[in-house]
């Protein structure tokens, strides 16, 4: 059922009292001057007046009047007059931007709706518009406001006191001058100018877009975009529309990717102003599998972008593979996405017809005509340049650290590259037949070997270092380390003197060698924790994964905490406890977090902080364990904003059948809630605790919920914490 928030007059005895006896005939009367919200005031004798409370009436009005959408030719519909009011010359709300209680007139900015405001309300929680109108109701944009300036002759209305925009098809709006409101304050220099809220937040972010109609010099009307404090109050005039966000991303490769770079343009077609972060996901590219932003790779910038292209590097990508990238911004609760760009990485290996690919040059180099790095054997880091062998392939005992954590080339190069084993050495010795050629000629001294198939490959010759890195120049003998040793002590080197002389050596791990590196198309995968802990496993209460095909991946239980089907209601609790209260009720006296000494936050506790999802206050995460947690209030958002609520009965419980982009769904019973000790609502309405807190008023004593009836439809709404509610889990993809 749906609740009112109202102001009830009941008491200020003690000051009314106080006051009484000092007043006398030649003083005026002190008052208390209601201001409501319809512009209009209230007055009542300070000694009529006994107690102020606040509280929730079940008797308030049932609808806030809905203004008529009237076309004037434009994009969006606009209303007829304003929120809040009744009729086109009413004031209606002088709120703060983002303050949707329609009461707050604090100047703090974290109110409105928070300190790091995001770039657009629309159609979010903080959208009075929205909210109180529902539908396709909704605070305009920027530029829908700039259309509508555009499109329509302006003119001052002296009755009415105010401004009237005619539209080409002869439509008409009223906008009365309702100035704005600071604090508690009318600003009276703005009396006869019109301020009305757009859903945009401005470059700064302590500032909100706006549209300010006034009288210019000679008469004329002026009505432009300007940008005012979010804690001012100012009117709000809805439109009626689909919500178009303005921008788009596109990408596009920007020139030849190398080995293990690809640069990626992208553009933002629109307004980018508001957007808060932007970047390019990019996975190994998957056939008919696309790509999901949270699970893949990402390089991502703050703020909005600077031009209308941005480039963008990816780096430490594999080469010769195959790559699927999308470009993204963050605007307000979207997130926009281009459509996928698919490269594949330049190659550094060649094909000699043997069982592997060899590297065109060596580790360290970035061309056949460089010598490369020297490296001690085991040293993934190539950083080690300790004299002591223990120092290198620590921990080690295998005889073969191919792919392994030890692996410079795995390490270096990526998870298709490896040391060669000294049998592939062999083979390619085997291969060429002698036919090694000396070759000084491009600035080093390699030997230039020749396959049957005709490839060549490159082998530099540049001698070692020593454990005390003292370099032992031979032009004539170049050392190469292989992935072979003898129980993981002494490895095998190949060690180059002539055209016809190739031999494998044993060596002390402490001495820097080349490293050249082979190409296997079976992605080796190196491990580094070869006794994993077990995965937490959950228990046997625990509910059936169900995957609606959410774009996070999320898979939400098939009923909740205490049940055992999905017509069952399961468990009432009160957010961040772990047990039923049933016989003794739920009050703020027996919630854990709630202390009767504590002058702060009205006594609740803030020790839980503002998210207990995954923590030991979180009952889905406790009783189920698994992965399973509470759903967060963009979890629970996005399976409102994307699945498809159905009203149904199942077995004589009435609930929603949430169905998911994919087909699937899951059933969510109208369980009701406690408060105190009476049940409410049962089989009308469904109220489920997220986990996370509300904090935009009365901080640290609600959290938010989803709430769902056939009355109000499907809402996130703020709860009292004290309150039991059911919980549904949800499961996150992993990372």
């Amino acid at each position: 059922m749906k609740k009112y928030f109202l102001i009830a007059i009941l008491s200020l005895t003690a000051f009314a009292g106080s006051y009484a006896q000092q007043k006398s005939s030649a003083v005026k009367p002190r008052v208390v001057i209601i201001d409501k919200a319809d512009g209009t005031t209230e007055t009542l004798l300070m000694s009529d007046v006994e107690r102020i409370s606040f509280g929730f009436a079940d008797d308030a009005v049932e609808n806030l009047a809905v203004a008529e959408a009237i076309d004037m030719g434009v994009s969006v519909k606009w209303a007829s007059f304003n929120l809040g009011a009744t009729e086109e010359a009413g004031q209606g709300f002088l709120v703060g931007w983002g303050d949707n209680t329609a009461q707050n007139k604090s100047e703090n900015l974290n109110f409105y709706p928070k300190k790091n405001a995001p770039a657009t309300i629309i159609n979010t929680a903080y959208d009075l518009a929205h909210v109180m109108w529902g539908e396709e109701w909704r605070l305009p944009t920027d530029a829908e406001f700039n259309e509508l300036i555009a499109a329509c002759e302006w003119s001052w209305d002296e009755d009415r006191q105010g401004y009237l925009a005619t539209a080409a098809n002869n439509n008409t709006l009223f906008f009365p001058a309702t100035g704005y409101r600071v604090g508690y304050e009318k600003i009276e220099a703005e009396d006869l100018n019109g301020f009305y809220w757009t859903g945009q937040l401005s470059k700064q972010n302590e500032y909100a877009l706006a549209a300010k109609i006034c009288e210019a010099e000679g008469g004329s009307i002026t009505v432009i975009l300007d940008q005012l404090k979010r804690c001012y109050g100012l009117s709000i005039r809805p439109v009626y529309g689909e919500y178009v966000i303005p921008l788009s991303v596109s990408a596009a490769v920007d020139g030849k990717p190398s080995y293990t770079e690809a640069d990626i343009a992208v553009t933002f077609d629109g307004n980018p102003v508001g957007v808060t972060k932007y970047g390019v996901a990019w996975k190994e590219y998957e056939p008919g599998k696309g790509i999901s932003i949270s699970d893949a790779n990402k390089v991502e910038h703050s703020g909005a972008p600077t031009k209308e292209t941005m480039v963008l590097s990816l780096s430490d990508l594999d080469d010769n593979t195959t790559y699927e990238a999308v470009a993204y911004a963050v605007l307000g609760e979207d997130t926009l996405k281009s459509s996928s760009v698919v490269f594949t990485t330049d190659s550094r290996y060649v094909d000699l017809g043997l069982s592997v690919k060899w590297g065109k040059w060596n580790i360290g180099a970035e061309s056949e005509n460089e010598y490369g790095g020297y490296y001690g054997w085991g040293d993934a880091t190539g950083e080690v340049t300790s004299y002591y062998e223990s120092h290198y392939a620590v921990g080690n005992t295998s005889t073969n650290i191919g792919g392994t954590k030890y692996d410079i080339a795995t390490a270096k190069w990526g998870k298709h590259w490896r040391l060669p084993t000294m049998a592939e050495f062999q083979e390619l010795i085997d291969a060429t037949q002698g036919k090694w050629v000396y070759d000084n000629s491009t600035g080093i001294t390699k030997y230039v070997v020749t396959l049957p198939n005709g490839e060549k490959l490159d082998l530099p010759i540049n001698g070692y270092y020593d454990n005390d890195l003292t370099h032992h120049y031979y032009p004539n003998y170049g050392y190469y380390w292989t992935a072979t040793s003898v129980g993981g002590d002494m490895p095998y080197v190949l060690s180059i003197s002539s055209p016809q002389s190739q031999s494998f050596l044993q060596s002390d791990k402490a001495r820097h060698r080349f490293v050249r590196a082979v190409y296997v198309d079976d992605a080796v995968t190196p491990d580094d924790d070869p006794d994993p802990e077990p995965e937490d496993k959950p228990t046997a209460e625990a509910g059936t994964a169900v995957d609606l095909g959410l774009y996070s991946g999320n898979l939400w239980a098939n009923y909740n905490v205490g049940a055992k089907k999905e017509t069952q209601t399961g468990m009432y609790v009160a957010w961040g406890e772990l047990t039923e209260k049933k016989s003794e009720g739920y009050h703020k006296e027996n919630y854990l977090y709630w202390s009767a000494e504590s002058t702060q936050y009205s006594g609740y506790s803030s020790a839980l902080g503002t998210e207990i999802a995954g923590t030991e206050y979180d009952i889905a995460h406790v009783r189920w364990k698994g992965g399973w947690q509470m759903p967060t209030y963009s979890d629970f958002k996005e399976l409102r904003d994307n699945c498809t609520w159905t009203p149904k009965t199942k077995s004589g419980v009435f609930g929603y059948e949430v169905t998911g982009p994919n087909g699937n769904s899951i059933f969510m019973p109208c369980a009701g809630r406690y408060n105190g000790n009476n049940l409410l609502d049962v089989n009308e309405e469904g109220a489920y605790w997220c986990s996370t807190m509300y904090m935009f008023s009365f901080e640290y004593q609600n959290g938010y919920a989803m709430i769902f009836n056939q009355t109000d439809g499907y809402n996130l709404s703020r709860f009292s914490r004290k309150g039991g509610l059911t919980v549904r889990p949800v499961k996150h993809k992993k990372k």
